[in-house]
């Protein structure tokens, strides 16, 4: 995490590793119309002070909404879709966090929830990389920005700012905000994390933090005025559409340049599939939509899911093919995050259809598991997926 560069503020640095488990995130901002039913559902369940919320269209990210707001909303919407909600009151967590505005401490948060929350400084920036390192955008293949990229002002004092129209965005100059999933996803299959709106996330603010901070799944603070922003928005330059730029806001706040994302905690249960394939993609067509979640076959491919089934979404961390030692074959590892109390299988495929166990009854080797497998003679592609148990 932080300014690799050394071109930002101070409190982007140290530059430091962090380890963070596997989550998945909402792929792109809340939209208006996402916001108005869940609000809608929340009004007579308990969650009444939840406000209209404002967007430039229904598809366009809801803005003007404070962070205990974005917290609530989150809770509903795991209520509603009858899931744990992450959120409470007090650290006893006896009552669900429904309305007023409580100042939630990091203890008041049941991180195991399978409910939606915000997320945390270092997951919102794990995620923005899209599994890069090293880079200045949520794009991997420059260290550049322009408006082809995202929704910003750009402006010639920063080198990296290569549009060739200044300022607004010339498509957006009357609606400021952009539709969500307007431009290209990153590695990971997320949009819209360069520019259009600030997102809130769980930490407090603090400029020091980054010298003190956890290197595992960091939390933030525990005491702060203020809240956690990323991602940079529609009126402001490019220096903050950077990845390792932190904003921060009173939490009160409320501006036409606030939104967020949520994310989950993986759901034990569910399995996805790795594709490891020497010719760069998987065998269904990386630009077709096979499974209609919204989400391109090679990008499901990337993030480690099956690109067959919606509900896919559990995420393999690393993986590898090499030539093995004699060059007769490869050597196939498959590494995944891990938690107590669970065995796991790991499955092999060579064309999706038929699979065969590489190893069962897994038992979980903290923070992360690893299987290796030499296949001979070489395939041309080659399919796992890891199965919780």
């Amino acid at each position: 995490m932080g300014d690799c560069f050394a071109e930002g503020y101070t409190d982007e640095i140290p530059v430091h590793t962090v380890y963070v488990s596997a989550f998945y995130m909402k792929s792109t901002e809340v939209s208006q119309a996402q916001w108005d039913e869940v609000r809608s559902w929340g009004l007579t369940n308990g969650y009444t002070d939840l406000p209209a919320g404002r967007g430039q269209g229904s598809n366009h990210p809801v803005h003007s909404i404070n962070w205990f707001y974005v917290v609530k909303w989150c809770n509903a919407r795991s209520e509603k879709e009858g899931l744990s909600p992450s959120y409470y009151t007090t650290s006893a967590k006896t009552t669900v966090y429904r309305t007023g505005s409580v100042d939630v401490a990091n203890g008041a948060v049941d991180w195991n929830a399978n409910g939606y929350r915000l997320p945390t400084e270092a997951e919102w920036e794990k995620a923005a990389r899209g599994g890069s390192s090293g880079r200045r955008f949520p794009w991997s293949d420059a260290n550049t920005i322009t408006h082809s990229r995202a929704n910003y002002i750009s402006n010639p004092d920063y080198s990296y700012d290569v549009s060739p129209k200044r300022g607004r965005h010339p498509n957006f100059e009357f609606t400021y905000t952009s539709p969500v999933g307007y431009f290209a996803a990153n590695g990971y299959g997320l949009y819209d994390l360069a520019g259009n709106g600030w997102e809130w996330c769980w930490d407090r603010y603090s400029s020091s933090y980054y010298g003190s901070s956890p290197s595992s799944n960091p939390i933030g603070p525990t005491f702060g005025a203020q809240r956690v922003q990323r991602g940079g928005e529609w009126s402001h330059y490019a220096i903050y559409c950077r990845v390792a730029t932190r904003e921060r806001n009173n939490p009160v706040g409320a501006l036409d340049r606030y939104g967020f994302r949520p994310v989950r905690e993986t759901v034990s249960g569910l399995s996805g599939t790795l594709a490891v394939d020497t010719r760069g993609e998987g065998i269904l067509p990386s630009g077709a939509d096979c499974d209609g979640d919204g989400c391109l076959n090679g990008v499901e491919y990337r993030a480690g899911t099956d690109p067959r089934d919606p509900g896919s979404r559990f995420e393999v961390a690393r993986w590898s093919m090499v030539p093995n030692p004699s060059g007769t074959g490869v050597t196939c590892t498959v590494r995944w995050n891990s938690v107590e109390g669970r065995l796991y299988r790991v499955e092999r495929s060579l064309d999706l259809s038929q699979w065969d166990i590489v190893a069962d009854q897994v038992q979980p080797t903290l923070p992360m598991n690893a299987v290796v497998e030499e296949i001979v003679p070489a395939p041309a592609q080659a399919f796992y997926r890891v199965v919780v148990k």
